[in-house]
């Protein structure tokens, strides 16, 4: 099953490294696929939209200095 992950794994490699990084990420990841389409595959996943992930929030709320947490059951 190929996943957005997947798909985005492949398409930075070709973004970072180029061609034969990609080709060796899909081969990594699809052992089955054979080497007479493995260009055809890495064209049609590089045509492929995926969304980017969510940016990181760091509006997460934070513990108050010298705050203790209680890891008790009431």
């Amino acid at each position: 099953m190929t996943t957005p992950a997947d798909l985005l794994a492949v398409q930075r490699a070709h973004a970072e490294s180029g061609r034969d990084a990609a080709l060796a990420e899909i081969r990594r990841r699809w052992p089955a696929i054979s080497d007479t389409v493995l260009p055809a595959t890495l064209d049609r996943i590089l045509a492929a939209p995926v969304e980017q992930p969510a940016p990181f929030s760091r509006d997460a709320q934070r513990d108050t200095p010298g705050h203790a947490r209680s890891y008790r059951r009431r």
